[in-house]
């Protein structure tokens, strides 16, 4: 039979990463007790029993038991699913059963100690495809035949029959049917089976009493063999055939012939001894006939552990009963002794059988055959681990690294510890060291959160070891604080050896897909795979199996190799084989003969027994052809399967098989996405390149030797190149097995997108009936991250191989001076999986070809190494430079490297590519390096207008600008250098670089400059950053533009003008407007007066032109091709003045707002009418005037507004004044004398002398406006003389108007008296007695005629009045005198011209 191997994985490693679905399970008893974990030192994840499910068109199960037996774990290792846990409430006893169903489901069936029998139904494959549990999915019988005391061991034949042995060995049996038609069963009948019939069967015997029937073993006929027939065994030995009672005994004889008559007991442990196998010719008949029954008994011999006997079920007798018939015996093998038999299943009629010894896995196979012995038995085996002792470690710290660095690797490594092992071992150590006092405040990390396990095993770990100082001579004492480091971390991983010691404990075995063994541990899921040559070699070598009768001489040269290899020590081998590394890794100056003879002189030569030595030598010697034996070694550890074709057939049974495999399609597709079988693949290609690795290793070694003592026997150094080269390649994938994938958890990275992080939390649902959404990614191994889809299922050998292969690191015929394209792939494959630590390492394995320069190049870049990389770059740029500086070789492994579509790229292609990897990371300065690189070297008819684009925003980029604008005077296209400046133009002005962009010239590019930035200034929020309106206005400026600078900050003000704000934002908004106003005087001041104006566009729906001052329009010749019909708008010129209106107008907003908080002036288009209007309703006539006066606002309503004020205040007391009269309260109104009353006459008085106009408007309106408040009050008097003196006629008018008569009359009295009839003379012109012609306008002053004729036809009308007739003949007669006087003075003016000109 072939060796075989086990390969096995953990299942925290596998599983633990997956949302785990929480389901409770009901219970209808009360007053159960809850769980006490004092009482159980089994870990709560380690399970208590295993069993692997493989049914047909379903998920292949794994069943355990964990939680101290209070939960069962469905996973399912043929795809990525969830598991899913039933948590119920009271231990379950024995093993629970899933039996499949015809109706799309599985039954699982269980029994607890509380004595309830729970049916589960379960929708297989649909509940782990999200879909919800049945209404009736669990249902729950209670036991009332017997006391839950008397149960004892469970067994399910099929969904409607259940057998529980009891203490007495009696069987309880539950039974169910299930109507016609209907997928439910009915509720479970009770009976009782007892081991025998008739008198016997009432009398209690001494064995009963003593336990000796108490049954240890259940089986019958497995699924879907569905029979009631079911077999037990006894403590006494007795194998009894059931159905609806005893129908047969047996009794198992103590030793395999049956010859012995002592019969020891079996102890009180329920094992599966029993095993039902189908019958040789089965009966038509008779189904249960011939059903073989393989039974194994233990011994007590130190021999072997025990045998296997095998009966045959007979027919039927008359009375219903049957018969077992003796087969045979079978003893177990020699190695078997002192182990302990934890379950055996028979496949292919090979019995395997699953040994617990001394707490390690064996599991042992044989031919079910008579003929077989002790002899004839196979073992199973992995290789050897590590086994982790101190004096290993003592080895282990003689590389280099840090002390942790050495730890975390071996408790890392792959395979060794699970998960679960590290989780327990550091919450134990955390444990211990937080009973200690005052610890929490020296070891912080012990209670602090890190990212990953590992992160905080290596934070923990020693974190109680100091650096301790001598006392008396205050040094450091390093050594001690070394070895009490190195204690604690050998104390962590005892305890991890401790934890994994009892995680793969043997629990069951497995039939799987293809006939395969699975083997379950407590914490492990393996199966038995075929040896591929090099394992069987290597087991071989190591006496694990027994070596072939006839010997080839490639097993004489490993022969002769591991003698001398066997006879080093470690210290010696240590030194050899790191020397060996770094000769493979660099390319040797001298031949390998040469250094292989040298290693071997120095290190080697002197290790070796002088009789091994002459042993070797004369092995060597007997070689007829040493050069063919040593190729036909490398050859076999090298040697690979040849690869399977798939090709679908078609059973007898209708179903799809894969040729060359056993699985059909549909069955490869189910197992596509199983993460358990990449780890058992990943396990198989570690075991299997190891045992490569260590053949290699062995086979250096008598090379060396031979290279030294017997170079003639090498006529060529082909055999130790091909040596290396195959010990190089397998070294590589060795390191490549021992690498972790992350942390233990199956945390590979950090997760950085949010939606991925929001997908897992989405994933947890907890404690409900539906399964997770969310699965996340194992990461078992760096090689199980490797492994692609297996088309080879539960092949793993021909798995492994494939990878290998497909790999192509090892091989014999390429020299190692050259690497081809696997290292460059493998590298580049770990790099886009992220791992750029390990890609790094591997390029370190090979000397750095162009293609491995490259794939460097590229991890240096992902690691944040720029420099670096772009030394690398520029090293592969050389192949590309010109034909014949690379071979063939290289440079497929260049092409390998490089992306797809660069398979055939010039120099120029190749920049271009560099610089797109820079770029991607925004990294400018070597963006800026390659695309330049890749501009020289392009040819005429390449394209490189984008890498001009590129290089320049880079320099722009990186504040190169003097670089930029360089760069973009020498290029020649014109719309490129547009874009040039209007890109260069916008990033200074980002970033705030205005001085220096008006000091870039830009001759020839200056009109681009203005149009973008203009450009810029019309379309960009007025209130962002940058300001463009200030960029233009400083380029202007600068360039002695003063007019269009001028012109770009009025427009900004108007568009500052038309920002929407709240109250808040007015006052910094008015202020930004009022500088930009202030700053266009500035400028337009500096220019000549007939060319300070602003040319503006309005249109005709232009609100902002209401209130501005008549502007005139500015007629200029623009060409209609310019404008669009609908964008033809009016242009008109603003002046200076008008900016300057605009300005204050701006200004008295601001002061209002200022002033005047709670008056929002942003809810309506304040004018200018309205700020005075607001200054008058507040009693602020100063500030009014002066609003006024520089709006230009007429000021009738304030002088109104102040006339009325003023004839309250002499209505008021003094008191109240001042609430009235808040304008009287300044300093200079304050100083004069009076009354408030007095003063505010005399505020309006000085008011109206200051700002009346010349026709005298505004006394005018006080005047109104005091006759209308009290027409009787009294006029002031300087009110009424300015009138008199000024304008008399109005005054009387008035006193028409308001019915004032008498003063009308007084008025008019006063007028004609004051008026002088004579004409005005110079004081030079009567001095010479001339006439002032200049005067003459003075005798024009002629008496108010029309307004004295009606005041006196009003005083006359009313014959009553006396006074005012009295008034009005004394104006008659001032009157009549004023007419004499004026008859004279005409006369005396004729006169005086007469003689004026007889003078002339």
């Amino acid at each position: 039979m072939a060796s075989k191997s086990l390969i096995c994985t953990h299942v925290s490693s596998i599983l633990s990463v997956t949302p785990v679905n929480n389901i409770e399970i009901p219970t209808i008893q009360r007053d159960l007790p809850l769980p006490d974990d004092t009482h159980f030192d089994l870990n709560n994840e380690h399970a208590s029993h295993s069993v692997y499910y493989n049914i047909n068109e379903h998920p292949t199960l794994l069943l355990r038991v964990i939680n101290n037996s209070y939960t069962i774990q469905l996973s399912s290792v043929s795809g990525h699913l969830a598991p899913i846990r039933f948590n119920f409430p009271s231990p379950i006893i024995s093993i629970p059963f899933i039996i499949p169903d015809q109706y799309s489901e599985a039954h699982l069936i269980a029994c607890t100690a509380s004595g309830s029998v729970y049916r589960l139904k379960l929708p297989v494959p649909a509940l782990w495809r999200g879909s919800r549990l049945p209404k009736d999915w669990c249902s729950e019988h209670v036991v009332r035949s017997v006391t839950k005391d008397q149960l004892s061991i469970f067994h399910v034949s099929d969904p409607g029959l259940v057998l529980i042995g009891l203490k007495d060995g009696t069987i309880l049996k539950l039974a169910a049917s299930r109507p016609s038609g209907r997928s439910s069963f009915d509720d479970w009948s009770e009976s009782i089976m007892r081991p025998s019939t008739g008198l016997s069967a009432i009398l209690p015997s001494f064995h009963s009493r003593t336990g000796y029937n108490d049954i240890v073993a259940f089986a019958s006929a497995p699924s879907p063999e569905f029979t009631e027939v079911a077999f037990t065994l006894s403590r006494d030995r007795h194998l009894r055939v059931w159905k609806d009672g005893c129908i047969g005994v047996t009794q198992i004889p103590g030793v395999p012939d049956g010859s012995s008559k002592s019969i020891p007991l079996l102890p009180p442990v329920q094992k599966p001894f029993i095993r039902v196998l189908p019958p040789v010719d089965p009966d038509d008949t008779d189904n249960d006939s011939g059903r073989r029954v393989l039974v194994f008994m233990p011994t007590s011999t130190e021999a072997f552990g025990g045998f296997f006997v095998q009966y045959t079920l007979m027919g039927r007798t008359n009375n219903g009963s049957r018969h077992l018939d003796f087969m045979f015996g079978q003893k177990c093998s020699i190695s078997s002794a002192g182990s302990e038999m934890r379950d055996f299943v028979v496949i292919d009629d090979v019995v395997w059988v699953l040994w617990d010894k001394h707490g390690e896995t064996m599991v042992e196979y044989c031919p079910l055959d008579p003929e077989s012995d002790e002899n004839s038995w196979l073992q199973a085996s992995s290789l050897p681990q590590p086994d982790y002792s101190p004096a290993y470690f003592d080895d282990l710290l003689l590389q280099d690294g840090s002390m942790t660095e050495i730890f975390m690797g071996a408790i890392l490594r792959p395979g060794m510890f699970s998960r679960l092992t590290l989780q327990t071992a550091l919450q134990q150590y955390c444990d211990s060291l937080l009973q200690l006092p005052n610890i929490q405040n020296s070891c912080p990390s012990l209670t602090m959160s890190y990212p990953t396990l590992s992160e905080r095993i290596a934070a923990v770990v020693g974190c109680t070891v100091d650096l301790a100082v001598d006392p008396s001579t205050g040094e450091q004492l390093w050594d001690s604080y070394w070895s009490a480091l190195k204690r604690d971390w050998e104390g962590f991983i005892a305890r991890c050896k401790d934890i994994e010691r009892n995680a793969r404990w043997p629990l069951s075995l497995g039939r799987g897909e293809g006939g395969c063994l699975v083997v379950l541990e407590r914490e492990r899921l393996g199966v038995v795979a075929t040896d591929d040559a090099p394992l069987k070699l290597y087991k071989t070598m190591n006496g694990i199996i027994p070596p072939s009768a006839r010997k080839d001489s490639a097993s004489i040269i490993f022969e002769t190799a591991w003698t001398l290899f066997n006879n080093l020590t470690t210290a010696q081998k240590h030194p050899i084989e790191a020397n060996i590394l770094t000769f493979t890794k660099e390319k040797p100056a001298f031949s390998y003969t040469d250094v292989a003879a040298d290693i071997a002189r120095r290190l080697l030569l002197p290790q070796i027994p002088e009789n091994i030595a002459h042993f070797i030598s004369t092995r060597v010697g007997s070689f007829q052809d040493l050069g063919d034996a040593l190729n036909d070694s490398i050859d076999a550890i090298l040697t690979l399967t040849d690869e399977v074709k798939l090709e679908h057939v078609e059973e007898d049974d209708g179903r799809l098989l894969l040729r060359g495999g056993s699985a059909a399609s549909d069955f490869a597709e189910k197992w596509d996405n199983s993460d358990w079988l990449k780890g058992l693949t990943a396990g198989y290609i570690s075991a299997s390149v190891s045992a490569r690795y260590q053949l290699a290793l062995i086979l250096l070694f008598l090379l060396m030797f031979i290279a030294d003592q017997h170079p003639d026997q090498l006529h060529t150094e082909g055999p130790i190149r091909s040596a290396v080269a195959a010990f190089h390649g397998a070294a590589m994938m060795r390191h490549i097995t021992l690498q972790t994938a992350g942390d233990p958890g199956g945390n590979q990275l950090e997760l950085t997108n949010e939606d991925e992080f929001l997908a897992q939390l989405q994933g947890m649902r907890m404690n409900s009936a539906g399964p997770p959404s969310t699965i996340s990614t194992i990461t078992y191994s760096l090689l199980h991250v490797l492994i692609e889809r297996n088309k080879h299922v539960f092949k793993l050998a021909e798995s492994a191989h494939d990878f290998l292969r497909l790999n192509g690191l090892l091989r014999s015929h390429t020299d190692v001076d050259h690497p081809l394209l696997a290292e460059v792939k493998l590298i580049a494959k770990v790099r886009n999986l992220g791992y750029l630590d390990f890609a790094r390492e591997v390029a370190e394995w090979v000397p750095t070809s162009p293609g491995v320069a490259y794939a460097l190049a590229r991890v240096r870049l992902d690691s944040g190494r720029f420099d670096e990389a772009a030394t690398l770059f520029q090293r592969v740029a050389n192949s590309f430079a010109s034909a014949g500086l690379i071979d063939n070789e290289d440079y497929d492994a260049l092409v390998a490297a490089l992306p797809e579509d660069f398979s055939r790229c010039t120099l120029a292609t190749y920049y271009r590519h560099v610089a797109n990897l820079y770029e991607e990371l925004s990294l400018d300065t070597f963006v800026i390096l390659f695309g330049k690189l890749s501009i020289d070297s392009a040819v005429p008819e390449e394209m490189v207008e984008d890498l001009w684009d590129k290089v320049f925003r880079c320099y722009v980029s990186l504040g190169l600008y003097e670089e930029a604008y360089m760069m973009m005077v020498s290029i020649t296209r014109e719309e490129l250098r547009k874009n040039f400046i209007r890109h260069l133009v916008a990033v200074m002005c980002d970033n705030g670089e205005v001085d220096r962009l008006t000091r870039l010239n830009f001759v020839g590019f200056q009109d681009e400059v203005e149009r973008t930035l203009a450009f810029k200034a019309r379309n960009s929020d007025p209130l962002a950053w940058p300001d463009y309106s200030k960029v233009l206005y400083a380029w202007h400026v600068f360039r002695g533009d003063y007019r269009s600078a001028g012109g770009t900050m009025y427009l900004q003000a108007r568009r500052l003008g038309e920002v929407q704000c709240g109250p808040g934002e007015f006052v910094d908004l008015a202020q930004a407007q009022a500088q930009c106003y202030l700053a266009a005087i500035n400028t337009l001041s500096l220019i000549d007066p007939k060319n300070a104006w602003v040319a503006v566009r309005v249109s005709g729906g232009d609100e902002g032109s209401k209130n501005k001052a008549r502007r005139r329009q500015l007629c200029v010749d623009i060409p209609d091709d310019k404008f669009t019909p609908e964008a033809r708008d009016e242009l008109e010129a603003v002046q200076l003045s008008d900016v300057r209106q605009e300005y204050m107008l701006v200004l008295s907003r601001l002061d209002l707002a200022r002033k005047y908080p709670d008056y929002d002036v942003t809810k309506f288009a304040i004018g200018p009418a309205d700020i005075v209007s607001r200054y008058v309703q507040d009693g602020a006539f100063d500030d009014a005037i002066s609003a006024a006066r520089s709006l230009q606002v007429p000021m009738n309503g304030l002088f109104e507004n102040l006339t009325s004020r003023c004839v309250q205040l002499s209505r008021l007391s003094h008191e109240h004044a001042d609430d009235v009269a808040p304008w009287l309260i300044s300093d200079r109104v304050q100083s004069w004398e009076g009354t408030p009353a007095q003063r505010g006459w005399r505020y309006l008085q000085e008011s109206l002398e200051r700002n009346d106009t010349p026709d005298f408007v505004y006394r005018k309106v006080a005047l109104k406006k005091m006759l209308d408040e009290d027409r009787f009050a009294r006029l002031p008097v300087w009110l009424v003389q300015f009138f008199e003196e000024h304008q008399p006629d109005h005054l009387i008018r008035m006193c028409l108007k308001y019915d004032l008569v008498e003063d009308a009359l007084k008025y008019s009295i006063a007028l004609v008296k004051g008026m002088d009839v004579g004409p005005r003379r110079s004081g030079k012109t009567r001095s010479k007695g001339h006439f002032d012609q200049r005067a003459q306008s003075s005798f024009s002053r002629w008496l108010p005629v029309l307004v004295l004729d009606q005041v006196l036809s009003v005083a006359e009308a009313d014959s009553s009045m006396t006074e005012r007739l009295s008034l009005a003949s004394t104006l008659r007669k001032e009157i009549d005198a004023w007419k004499a006087k004026a008859n004279r003075a005409g006369e005396e003016l004729l006169r005086n011209q007469d003689s004026f000109f007889l003078k002339a």
